[in-house]
């Protein structure tokens, strides 16, 4: 690739923050994390072909999630409002509801058989729901059954014992309970004291092995082993210098984890008699039959509160209220360094900004509100461009502006956003309806103020009233919006700005598009995932892009399905082949019909929709992306293709973005070394701008980016606790 100079606008004035983490739960058999943040959104995580977003349902402020937890493929959650919900994970919203009974639900926990659902309430009762099939329409449902006996604190942890017959809670009364399945009655009661202290722990969580041992975190800092026959002491470790929020056992019940407050992680392990006799600190042991525990070793990958802990096979997640999730190898957890885990990006992973290239307007979504922002110009300088040294700051002489701030009126948390190329029209949704935005002339008009620009809402038709949208995008011409629905429904709707009015075009329905047996849809169906699950088999649209000259519409969802409609016709045109992975996005490249499609393993493929092909350069380059770009864990986010330079391909991450002339071959690197060498090749890496939330194109000589350092964001956290560090 020949070697070019861009000014590029590095913004940083965006304050996007993360939300904290209250809660997490893996799918009992496919890949899955279900992600439960404060503000109430349910992210689903996908760990095949290395970890990437799925999907997100979108929060509600009238709606509080503090515990989720899988039946089979049916997400359930619960929280402050006093209701336990199950998701619909395809339309992303709320498939039923059913109140508690009991007030605030404190924890969720479901048996093993996925025939019980216990609930710890906040007036101390432990209710019971059956997760049964309705006699009427066969659809499984929730039924509650009982009560058990109350308590006098909330109930603030639940687990079920491994052979579903009872089951142990935690309470803000600082006892640990062993409650009988059949009676509703506490057959254990345990007291969790302290000496010297006058108030009563808060056992915030618990964790029960096959063999009765029950373990207990309390607002103490201690890690406690229980006898839970006998309701005695077995050991008490106090590893944490603040509140235990969450512990967890291995599967094969030798190591038990804690986390809280103090954002450190301890482990526990279990080792014969004779070798924790002799080990080193063993009077700091638990005994048990067949061995003793032991303080083994402890990592600080958080810098605030640990509120969720799981093991599942060689893997320990924890996540908390510095938004990120971390995942350790259980079996080197004391030895596990940075290369040896994983830690998901906290950094929104669906476009969250959104650029008008025509007026420099930059659309940004937060959680109910939507900035509008304009670039700033740099000054003409004597130098060209390519003489200036790398890394130059350049001057300006106009300097960014906030042009507006959009409120919408919901509850819900916003689900996408998009702006038309000519900034006049902008477009949202939240989990419960679109909402369209006519803005005046003057903002799309760069020599005019922020106090020149008025919005009106713009009226939609009746049919559109009632639907929430997961992507949107405006033709090129800003003349049509397209919507992909939560209900996996495409809708095309014909805007009027001068008039401010809107009229219903047309909607294809993807799900009938594949029933009714279209030859291409079958074909590419053909090689469809793992069989038997919703989940994998079909899901929300993820992704859109419109051809330049407005003909062709693309949409893929979470289940790697990709079709293809033709605007002109209103029919749908075709149906790609499935690649090997989810697409991570799409973009048409600019006066033609070729389609490309950027997958979350990091292939590239070109698709020509109007000859129903892939084209040559995808056939033979597809697979000759870098190494180093393959093993990164920042997955492709958007792609754009210069005005300019069709050819010229954009692809960006979190953590750097490519440049990529799809003029030229890709020549294959096989290993780093090879990386460092190349620099000049036709793949360039340009990691000196991030975090990013947003790299585009402004001009064929301009970029923007938008970054979010981590630092910026640190301070907007709740303040971690204070820890004395060596020389300070």
């Amino acid at each position: 690739m020949p070697s070019s100079a861009y000014q590029v606008h590095r913004c940083r004035f965006i304050d996007w923050v993360p939300d904290a983490i209250n809660c997490i739960s893996l799918h009992p058999d496919l890949p899955f994390l279900a992600v439960g943040r404060a503000t109430g959104d349910i992210e689903i995580w996908n760990s095949s072909h290395g970890w990437h977003f799925e999907r997100r349902i979108a929060g509600s402020e009238n709606n509080s999630v503090q515990s989720l937890c899988w039946v089979g493929d049916r997400l359930f959650s619960a929280g402050l409002h006093g209701s336990i919900s199950e998701w619909d994970l395809t339309n992303l919203r709320i498939q039923r509801s059913h109140d508690s009974y009991g007030g605030a639900v404190w924890a969720l926990a479901a048996s093993h058989s996925g025939q019980w659902l216990a609930a710890g309430c906040e007036d101390g009762t432990v209710r019971l729901f059956a997760l049964s099939a309705d006699d009427d329409d066969s659809q499984p449902t929730l039924v509650y059954r009982r009560s058990f006996s109350k308590q006098p604190g909330r109930i603030t942890s639940v687990v079920w014992h491994a052979a579903d017959a009872e089951l142990v809670t935690g309470a803000s009364d600082g006892t640990v309970r062993r409650w009988s399945l059949e009676t509703g009655r506490p057959s254990v009661v345990i007291n969790v004291e302290h000496p010297g202290q006058k108030r009563a722990a808060i056992v915030w969580s618990v964790a029960v092995m096959r063999d009765w041992t029950i373990v207990s975190g309390d607002s103490f800092g201690h890690t406690q082993f229980w006898d839970g026959t006998m309701g005695t002491l077995l050991h008490s470790f106090r590893q944490h210098a603040a509140d235990v929020l969450a512990v967890a056992v291995s599967d094969d019940e030798r190591s038990v984890f804690s986390g809280g407050i103090d954002h450190k992680v301890a482990q526990l392990r279990l080792v014969p008699s004779t070798t924790a006799d002799t080990a080193p600190g063993s009077s700091s042991s638990a005994s048990v039959e067949g061995g003793k525990w032991l303080y083994a070793a402890s990592q600080r990958w958080h810098s605030h509160d640990i509120r969720a802990m799981l093991v599942r096979g060689d893997r320990l997640y924890s996540a908390g209220v510095d938004t990120r999730i971390c995942i350790y190898p259980v079996g080197m957890f004391a030895s596990a360094g940075h290369k040896d885990m994983v830690r998901l990006t906290p950094y929104p992973q669906r476009p969250t900004v959104h650029l008008a290239r025509q007026p420099r307007l930059l659309l940004c979504q937060h959680r109910r509100q939507l900035q509008l922002y304009r670039l700033g110009e740099a000054q003409e300088t004597a130098t060209p461009l390519d003489e200036v040294r790398s890394g130059t700051s350049l001057p300006l002489s106009v300097g960014y502006q906030h042009v507006l701030d959009l409120r919408p009126a919901s509850a819900d948390n916003l689900l996408c956003s998009a702006i038309s190329a000519d900034g006049r029209w902008v477009a949202s949704s939240d989990g419960s309806r679109v909402k369209l935005f006519a803005l005046t002339a003057s903002a799309a008009d760069t020599t005019s103020s922020s106090s020149q620009v008025s919005v009106r809402k713009a009226r939609l038709p009746s049919a559109m009233r009632a639907v929430a949208a997961s992507r949107a995008v405006f033709s090129n011409d800003g003349r049509r919006l397209l919507l992909g629905g939560t209900d996996r429904r495409l809708h095309v709707l014909e805007l009027s700005h001068a008039a401010a009015s809107v009229r219903h075009l047309h909607t294809f329905d993807t799900l009938q598009v594949h029933a009714d047996g279209d030859p291409a849809a079958a074909a590419a169906d053909g090689s469809s995932g793992e069989a038997g699950s919703e989940l994998t088999s079909s899901g929300p649209l993820v992704a859109l892009a419109v051809s330049s000259d407005g003909r062709w519409l693309a949409a893929s969802d979470t289940a790697s399905r990709i079709d293809v409609f033709d605007l002109s016709s209103l029919k749908h045109h075709c149906t790609l082949p499935r690649f090997d992975s989810g697409t991570a996005c799409l973009a048409f490249r600019p006066g033609s019909s070729s389609l490309l499609v950027a997958t979350a393993s990091f292939r590239l493929h070109v698709y020509d929709v109007a000859e129903r092909a892939l084209t040559r350069w995808s056939r033979q380059n597809s697979e000759h992306v870098p190494v180093h770009v393959i093993g990164n864990r920042s997955k492709w986010l958007g792609a754009s293709f210069s005005d300019a330079n069709p050819d010229l391909l954009l692809l960006y991450a979190n953590g750097f973005f490519s440049l990529v002339n799809l003029a030229q071959p890709l020549e294959p690197l096989l290993s780093q070394d090879d990386y460092y060498a190349a620099t000049d090749g036709n793949f360039k890496i340009i990691s000196m701008f991030k975090p990013t939330l947003f790299v585009d194109w402004v001009s064929g000589s301009e970029l923007v980016t938008v970054e979010r350092p981590w630092d910026a964001i640190l301070p907007h956290l709740p303040a971690a606790l204070f820890r004395v560090r060596y020389g300070t």
